[in-house]
C-alpha cells in the first residue's frame, strides 16, 4: 500500500486511487511481444503516463519503446535472466536512468554505466522512485546477475 506522501505526490500528477488510466493494450502486446505481462499492465492501468518530481516519467504509449536504447534493454535481460519491459524514465541513477518492469513483476533503473534492482512490488517501486522509501534488499538471484554485467563490462559500458 502507498504512502500517504507517495500518494499525495501521484494525484498532485493527475493519478487516482482507482486505476483508470487508459492504455493501448494491443499495441503495447504488439510492440513487447513476449515482454506482455499482467504486472506490466496492471501498471499502466495504475500509473502509465504520469509526470512526477525529480523527472520521473512513466510511459503511456508503446511507441515509448521505441525509444529506449538496445543496448542497455539487452544488458540487462541478460543479468536478471529474464524478458523485461522499458515503462518509463527517471533521475533515479542520476540523469537519464531507463525503468524496466520484468515478467515476474520486479523493478529496475538502467543507464550505460549501471544496472539497479529498484522492487519487486509496484507500490514499493513507486515509493522508491518518489523518494519516500529506500529500495529494498536484492534478491540473491538478481545480485548475481547484477555482479556478473558489472564483471563483464566495468566502466566500459
Amino acid at each position: 500500500m502507498l504512502s500517504r506522501g507517495a500518494r499525495r505526490l501521484l494525484k498532485k500528477a493527475g493519478w487516482s486511487e482507482k486505476p483508470s488510466r487508459t492504455v493501448d493494450s494491443e499495441g503495447w502486446a504488439s510492440a513487447v511481444g513476449s515482454r506482455w505481462s499482467p504486472y506490466l499492465s496492471d501498471f499502466l492501468l495504475r500509473f502509465g503516463g504520469l509526470c512526477l518530481p525529480g523527472g520521473l516519467d512513466l510511459n503511456s504509449e508503446p511507441h515509448h519503446v521505441d525509444d529506449t536504447p538496445r543496448d542497455i534493454w539487452r544488458r540487462l535481460e541478460v543479468a536478471i535472466g529474464v524478458p523485461a519491459c522499458p515503462i518509463g524514465a527517471s533521475n533515479y541513477l542520476g540523469e537519464g536512468a531507463v525503468l524496466f518492469l520484468d515478467i515476474k513483476g520486479r523493478f529496475y533503473a538502467c543507464d550505460r554505466y549501471e544496472l539497479d534492482y529498484i522492487a519487486s512490488e509496484m507500490d514499493e517501486a513507486m515509493e522508491v522512485l518518489l523518494g519516500e522509501r529506500k529500495p529494498g534488499t536484492t534478491p540473491a538471484e538478481i545480485q548475481e546477475g547484477l555482479r556478473r554485467d558489472e564483471m563483464a563490462n566495468g566502466e566500459n559500458l
